[in-house]
């Protein structure tokens, strides 16, 4: 029998997690007092500030592959696990995420059109058992969103008029801080909270309500890419990621986001 809520609690992680960005969700009607000229004004310079402080824009636009490898800590019912993770995104739309501990591994996928969980457990006699199942419209809507917003540093893709929409000031341990909120089809809401004198990534809140917060940073050509992950919920840690190696263009197989077909 799988571990259904260990399976549920994992999914929640990988539609949650984003390595471009992270912010505290506010009502537009209650932050945003601007024109809507002034505001669309307002979201491109932080966005620009944004990633300026990723790094040159050139290599930012040249990245079309991404995968990201290293340890994970999942904390549950007053206890923690070690496992190992690997993130891989292909432009335009394409996501690969594996999870690894001693007793389960989840594999989710989405190629931009459809998406799957594959989940590898073991049973209490040793043995493996494995179950491929379909992802809903909804989770492929949202996982698609988490997709984009991994794979385009800030820039809504595609371009959209109004989004993202500027949403204000936050003071944020004495710091002043600026709100992008961005819409996704479907609903899926994405709040960032960037630094306004530096345009470095504060935290972020992703469509599962899960605040996700960035520590450390290491250069990887020539781009800043944070070193530790922090996932939380209703104040609780859910997770840590520590990235271990983080490559920029890899070559992808044409077939690893598809479907398993066996």
């Amino acid at each position: 029998m799988f571990a259904r809520h260990t399976h549920a609690v994992l999914l929640r992680i990988l539609m949650g997690v984003i390595f471009a960005g992270f912010g505290i969700s506010q009502s537009p009607g209650q932050t945003s007092g601007a024109s809507d000229d002034s505001s669309r004004t307002k979201a491109t310079s932080i966005i620009r500030k944004a990633r300026e402080w990723i790094g040159p824009e050139e290599r930012i636009d040249a990245i079309q592959t991404l995968r990201y490898s290293g340890e994970i800590i999942q904390y549950e019912d007053g206890g923690s696990r070690k496992g190992s993770f690997s993130m891989s995104f292909r432009k335009p739309d394409s996501q690969l995420v594996v999870i690894t501990f001693p007793d389960v591994e989840t594999i989710t996928g989405f190629n931009g059109y459809e998406g799957f969980n594959k989940i590898v457990s073991r049973t209490e006699s040793g043995s493996f058992e494995t179950e491929v199942q379909s992802m809903t419209s909804y989770e492929v809507r949202q996982f698609r969103a988490t997709t984009l917003e991994n794979l385009y540093f800030f820039r809504p893709f595609p371009p959209e008029e109004g989004n993202p929409l500027y949403a204000g000031i936050r003071m944020d341990e004495g710091n002043e801080t600026e709100i992008l909120i961005y819409n996704h089809p479907g609903g899926f809401t994405f709040s960032r909270q960037i630094d306004k004198a530096t345009g470095r990534l504060i935290r972020t809140i992703n469509p599962s309500g899960i605040e996700t917060i960035e520590e450390g940073e290491t250069l990887i050509g020539g781009l800043r890419f944070p070193t530790r992950i922090i996932g939380r919920s209703n104040g609780s840690t859910l997770y840590e990621l520590k990235p271990l190696s983080i490559q920029i263009n890899p070559d992808l197989s044409e077939n690893l986001f598809d479907y398993p077909r066996e």
